[in-house]
């Protein structure tokens, strides 16, 4: 049966395989995936629809990235970058910019990724691409705590958060909130800490995918470790492993997308 229907358009089935892969993927079959959204490029580019290819290569390059394939997702992400500003689409640009500074920093190249960052966000603010902007603030926001850099990563958290200050928090963002929690715990703000920590972990059980939850699993477990909570402490970070080697992820703490 061909995918998107007999009759069906090229767009419907590069769509079709974009979302078959990206099921593959979230569901650990992460080989079949790769395959699906390869084929769903080189059929994008068959046919010259460089905006279709740009979403693809992006979210090729999305879930190579937490499977420590860290050269090809960055070749994906090139490849997104160069497909998305030959279509002249500037919100796809602004995202394979923040693609890019995932990729600088998996590989410790800081200085990069704050350079990719902010070509992100001048794309996405003139796009008004809110979920583009949002992600791209958190992710600053995960650097700026990486490096020691509360204060700053506090703000770049807020301002993430306040891009939905009139709807509800997409679930793929509550890693936004369970962030906000190693650095409340660190001012001393345990109440605050646990709001976050909590409501990250409900967001994601009721909107969230299975990698999500792990993350909030594990930081609400981490959060509870650091309390002095020993027993549950143990059984969420046993929830978070679990799903994690279901999924065979490598990495995955702030990387979720």
């Amino acid at each position: 049966v061909e995918l998107g229907g007999v009759s069906g358009s090229v767009e419907g089935r590069c769509g079709a395989l974009s979302a078959r892969g990206q099921t593959q993927c979230r569901g650990g079959r992460w080989e079949q995936g790769f395959a699906e959204l390869e084929q769903g490029i080189a059929l994008a580019l068959e046919q010259q629809l460089l905006g279709a290819a740009a979403k693809l290569e992006m979210q090729l390059g999305s879930h190579l990235l937490p499977r420590g394939a860290v050269d090809r997702a960055e070749q994906a992400y090139v490849c997104g970058l160069a497909h998305a500003q030959a279509a002249q689409d500037t919100r796809l640009e602004g995202r394979a910019w923040t693609g890019l500074a995932r990729v600088d920093v998996y590989a410790d190249r800081q200085v990069a990724a704050f350079e990719h960052f902010e070509q992100a966000l001048r794309c996405t603010r003139s796009s008004l691409d809110r979920v583009g902007e949002c992600r791209t603030l958190g992710l600053m926001g995960r650097l700026e705590a990486r490096r020691g850099q509360l204060a700053q990563a506090e703000l770049h958290f807020r301002d993430a958060l306040d891009c939905y200050r009139d709807q509800v928090l997409p679930g793929r963002f509550a890693w936004i909130l369970a962030s906000r929690t190693e650095i409340s715990l660190r001012w001393g703000r345990v109440e605050h800490a646990e709001r976050c920590a909590e409501s990250a972990l409900v967001i994601t059980k009721l909107r969230g995918t299975p990698a999500e939850l792990a993350v909030a699993e594990f930081n609400l477990g981490m959060l509870l470790l650091e309390t002095g909570v020993i027993d549950g402490a143990e059984a969420h970070i046993r929830s978070a492993r679990r799903v994690v080697q279901q999924m065979g992820l490598r990495r995955f703490l702030g990387d979720v997308t």
